[in-house]
């Protein structure tokens, strides 16, 4: 019986590993993808004002 309860019990803690490990990964890649979108917004703003000195410069 103590045989039963062990597996039982392995396959508890394994299955609760699967899933943290998931949500890890999960919360990983939506840390990544704010990063890129921060980023790519960064850029943007940047190129924005390098475009807003062109023109100042040639009027």
């Amino acid at each position: 019986m103590q045989i039963i309860e062990n597996l039982k019990n392995n396959f508890l803690t394994s299955a609760l590993c699967v899933e943290a490990r998931i949500k890890w990964q999960q919360k990983k890649e939506r840390q990544q993808r704010r990063r890129r979108q921060s980023a790519s917004l960064h850029d943007a703003e940047f190129n924005l004002s390098d475009s807003f000195k062109n023109i100042n410069v040639a009027s």
